[in-house]
């Protein structure tokens, strides 16, 4: 069918100029969808730097789907294969929309509102322990959900020097959870999510905590003191007793 017949041409335009004022609408909608997707990173690296990239991003991943939900699922790895660079903030950068972007999966993705919780009582050392719906653990070089939290209260938090940071992100009462893990703790979740007992996850960081110098007893107590905080945040479907820790801790 020829073009203008589905764009009847104007006294001031041809059918093919009313095309392109149509597709650079359509380019326009989506920058600004990925303006919404990802405010914090537009504020770290400028407005005028980040349209360029979306729509350079947009050219090499259009939308190919009736639903804008998926849009941006490449924007984090775009970034990092054409490596915007602002004074050495690559990786920043890319951190930066990876926590946004998987904020606002959490958000639309079925979380633990949903789910029936699980009730156990029969825990022990080699029991599993299933975290809630939606729950992601996310590891980046840069502080960038420090960053995150400091530009929702002030929107004017300068870039953060280099420093690894480990993030529990989760949704809670229709509300995405950050929360800020050590290495040990991140360690542990993450065997837990991959289906380990509390034997084998606890045994897994037991030595490297040993061997930086904590005693058995710390370790212990410390163990407690996360389940007990996890649990009380709304980590876990189920509800662990710290009693079965210290026999999986002499294991």
């Amino acid at each position: 069918m020829p073009l203008e017949e589905v764009i009847p041409p104007t006294s001031k335009q041809t059918s093919s100029e009313r095309l392109q004022v149509y597709a650079a609408a359509y380019s326009l909608r989506l920058v600004d969808c990925l303006r919404e997707f990802f405010p914090c990173l537009r504020f770290a690296m400028g407005e005028e730097i980040f349209d360029d990239f979306a729509l350079a991003y947009l050219q090499k991943h259009p939308s190919q789907s009736y639903t804008l939900h998926h849009l941006a699922d490449q924007f984090a790895n775009f970034l990092a294969e054409t490596k915007p660079s602002t004074a050495g903030w690559e990786q920043f950068f890319v951190d930066l929309a990876r926590l946004e972007h998987a904020i606002e999966i959490v958000f639309d993705d079925e979380g633990p509102e949903e789910s029936i919780a699980v009730v156990r009582t029969d825990f022990s050392p080699q029991s599993t322990l299933s975290l809630v719906p939606g729950f992601q653990l996310l590891t980046f070089r840069y502080p960038v959900s420090s960053f995150y939290t400091a530009w929702k209260h002030t929107e004017g938090p300068s870039l953060p020097d280099p420093e690894a940071q480990f993030i529990a992100l989760f949704r809670r009462d229709y509300i995405v959870r950050r929360h800020e893990l050590t290495h040990f703790q991140h360690s542990l979740l993450a065997a837990l999510q991959a289906g380990e007992s509390l034997e084998q996850a606890v045994g897994r960081i037991a030595p490297l905590a040993l061997a930086a110098g904590q005693t058995a007893d710390i370790l212990a107590a410390d163990l407690r003191e996360w389940f007990e905080h996890w649990t009380r945040v709304g980590f876990f479907q189920q509800t662990p007793t710290t009693s079965i820790l210290d026999p999986t801790l002499r294991a």
